[in-house]
């Protein structure tokens, strides 16, 4: 079978002859930096040495087209503030890589006025600017008879939206001082969301649709399921039916944090899969599965700080979560997160293996 193959027939819990060896987060700069000192060959990528695939996904760009300059506003003798590629003030320290930064600065949405001007600077291109060049009957063709799986990513959706645009406090407070300000931005992105998939659905075959929120964070979901209703039933719904009209077999909401308590909501809404499912969030696999059963598939879950720690836990881990579920299907182990630079080669390595042992 191929991993295409083995990611269908798990997450429709149907015998498969092995485990997919995938990555749904990747890996932080920096980690890959090191593993490079430590035996990874500098021309390699992590997949290609351990034969770790992933999801293929379509080359769709949600974010703002064409992209703000990143442009140096101001100075001092410690930090740059930059403007980065979506339009946001960031603060980033000197005597760091270009992919720190600590904090933002100043966000470009503050208000309807403001969100207006966003809108029509970063999304309002024509629909087909926001595929690649590659986009078209050949690479139709290439997807439809890939080995890997394909998907559909729809980031950022509605909540990373209002995040990156607005900035975690001020949206937050928007759904109490601006619900007007949030349902139009939702709205919008509901509209271009259908646009998409009036050119995907008819050319690809999809193996899942993924929506990215990261609506949660360690000790529960940023909103209320009350929240959720008032804000997302009004435009959520019809890319719902829709995916669930094109037959693809996974729908899967991505958010990092504890999100236990949303669950039931989102089964109900037509989310049938989850990931990463942060262990150290307190998310179980195997817990969930006890409480929803088939309603809901997984992938993830293997904790970064356990294969930051070494072969016992990465034993554990595997045993406590894997192995009760390997023949009934409806999970993919994977890393729980990017895997961070505290994460050996070694470690890492030996992570892998043991799953291809088990596949």
């Amino acid at each position: 079978m191929t991993a295409r193959e083995h990611f269908r027939s798990i997450m429709d819990f149907q015998p498969a002859d092995g485990l997919p060896l995938m990555e749904i987060e990747g890996y932080e700069e920096p980690t890959v930096q090191r593993w490079h000192n430590e035996g990874l060959p500098a021309d390699k990528s992590p997949g290609e040495v351990l034969g770790i695939g992933g999801i293929q996904y379509l080359p769709i760009n949600m974010y703002p087209e064409p992209p703000f300059k990143e442009e140096i506003v101001s100075e001092d003798d410690d930090y740059q503030f930059v403007r980065n590629w979506f339009g946001v003030v960031v603060k980033r320290p000197k005597d760091r890589s270009e992919y720190a930064y600590e904090g933002y600065i100043e966000m470009p949405v503050k208000d309807r006025q403001s969100w207006d001007a966003f809108r029509k600077r970063a999304f309002e291109c024509p629909i087909v600017d926001r595929f690649g060049d590659a986009w078209g009957p050949e690479f139709w063709e290439t997807l439809n008879n890939s080995d890997q799986p394909v998907g559909l990513l729809l980031h950022p959706f509605f909540f990373r939206l209002g995040l990156y645009s607005l900035g975690l406090e001020d949206f937050m407070l928007a759904f109490y001082e601006q619900p007007d300000l949030v349902h139009e931005m939702f709205e919008h992105r509901a509209q271009m969301t259908m646009q998409i998939l009036d050119e995907v659905l008819p050319h690809v075959k999809l193996d899942c649709a993924v929506i990215a929120e990261d609506f949660a964070y360690r000790t529960g979901p940023h909103i209320s399921t009350q929240m959720y209703r008032e804000f997302w039933d009004p435009h959520q719904p019809q890319v719902m039916d829709r995916l669930h009209a094109a037959d693809i077999p996974v729908i899967a909401m991505w958010s990092s944090g504890d999100l236990r308590p949303m669950i039931p909501t989102l089964i109900d809404v037509g989310f049938n899969a989850m990931w990463p499912c942060e262990a150290f969030c307190g998310m179980q696999v195997t817990e969930l599965r006890k409480q929803y059963g088939r309603d809901m598939r997984f992938a993830g879950n293997i904790g970064i700080r356990a294969v930051a720690a070494g072969k016992e836990a990465i034993d554990r881990e595997i045993e406590t979560k894997v192995l009760p579920l390997l023949d009934e299907g409806g999970y993919i182990p994977t890393l729980d997160d990017q895997a961070p630079p505290e994460i050996s080669w070694g470690h890492y390595s030996y992570y892998v293996n043991r799953l291809r042992e088990l596949g």
